[in-house]
């Protein structure tokens, strides 16, 4: 969740990955195995100093997110590496500056558009204000493998709706480092670097203003005028709703929205139907009831197990048969809903319990602070007030 792999159009590598020179290296300078982050980064596929990385014994999600796997050679068997990929190893320099760049505060939206809408004239894919989409796709072919592309998830479609044509259109959203990679590596110089890039267009000044909307109404009969055209509006919305009024006279409803919006807009306000709907289909009660029984029956069951992902809400409701009605239905269930409040565990209860079931496990004799944050997957910089306090009452500092 915290890289964001979770909403990204990015293919992450089933496998963790590692390079067995590096390790070598690791246990000759350091007397120890460590993972390295720049392994495990979608696209970064090769070690620049030695060659592709290679996929270890250790499945992504086939163990819990908090489980820790010493780099071992058990787990990461000295193999032979490949040359590394030409893209890759592209992509490789660019992310080891981006891992190498101080937390700093980010550019805006409108900042990376006009900074895209001059990389595009630099590299002559203008018709004068608009993008030629393209110029700007045979040049990002030109440059990467369409199969390298596609095996990372970033295939470009001939549709308007592909991440290529969105990037270089008006920002409304963030794009993936890689994407970012792509084009910029497909139209600068190949000495260019992200960290400067990213300090140029911080640099940007932009800005997008709504544009100002010529007066529909001369000065010598604005008055006439405009309460001729509301008084239109006025009787066609006391006949049809407003969504039918806009549908009947589309040229009406498009002047005064843009030239006298607000009036139009309050006006709409006092015809909206308001009543609604209650739905007597469903006895809420009874169902509250039921809801609630089932959860306790779930805590029940899983309250002596330890090993158990933390009982949140979103917990409790992926173990009932419906949980989407649940959810939106909260409001009418107050028995469910107070079952959430007093028996969902938060961050603080979760970690108490993770460190009570790696204490548990651990020998008396082997308790140090580190072996057991290890084990119980925690970090200083995480750990609560509360879980803090727990820890230092068992082990000390």
């Amino acid at each position: 969740m915290v890289l964001g792999v979770a909403a990204s159009r990015l293919k992450q590598s089933r496998y963790l990955r590692y390079c067995p020179c590096c390790l070598q290296r690791q246990l000759k300078e350091k007397g120890e195995y460590y993972w390295l982050r720049q392994w495990q980064i979608a696209g970064a596929d090769c070690c620049l100093e030695h060659g592709q990385l290679i996929d270890a014994n250790i499945e992504r999600h086939a163990y819990h997110r908090h489980q820790f796997f010493l780099a071992s050679p058990s787990v990461c068997p000295m193999l032979p590496q490949t040359p590394g990929n030409p893209s890759a190893i592209k992509v490789g320099r660019q992310i080891y500056r981006l891992l190498q760049l101080c937390t700093s505060g980010t550019a805006s939206f409108a900042q990376w558009t006009t900074y895209y809408h001059q990389l595009a004239g630099m590299g002559y894919c203008l018709a004068g204000h608009n993008v030629r989409h393209e110029a700007v796709r045979e040049r990002i072919l030109g440059r990467w493998p369409a199969l390298w592309l596609e095996s990372h998830g970033l295939a470009i479609s001939d549709t308007e709706s592909n991440w290529l044509h969105s990037i270089f259109r008006k920002h409304r959203k963030s794009f993936s480092y890689l994407e970012h990679i792509v084009v910029l590596d497909a139209f600068l110089p190949d000495t260019w670097r992200i960290d400067e890039v990213l300090a140029e267009v911080s640099s940007i000044r932009a800005s997008f203003n709504m544009p100002v909307t010529k007066p529909l109404i001369s000065n010598e009969s604005v008055t006439e005028q405009q309460a001729n055209i509301r008084a239109q509006w006025q009787a066609l919305i006391r006949r049809k709703s407003v969504k039918q009024a806009r549908s009947e006279n589309r040229a009406l409803y498009a002047k005064l929205y843009r030239h006298d919006r607000e009036w139009l807009l309050s006006t709409n306000q006092l015809f909206y139907l308001t009543a609604a709907r209650k739905n007597r289909r469903v006895d809420w009660r009874q169902r509250d009831l039921a809801t609630c029984r089932q959860l306790i029956k779930i805590r029940n069951a899983h309250k002596s197990l330890l090993d158990s992902p933390r009982w949140s809400r979103n917990w409790y409701l992926s173990k009932l048969g419906k949980s989407a009605i649940v959810e939106k239905n909260i409001h009418k269930m107050p028995l469910t809903g107070l079952f959430f409040k007093r028996f969902c565990e938060d961050i603080s209860d979760y970690q108490i319990r993770r460190i009570t079931k790696t204490l548990s496990r651990l020998e008396t004799e082997d308790i140090h602070r580190w072996r057991l944050l290890r084990n119980a997957g925690l970090s200083d910089e995480r750990l609560t007030d509360d879980a803090r306090v727990l820890l230092h009452k068992m082990v000390g500092n």
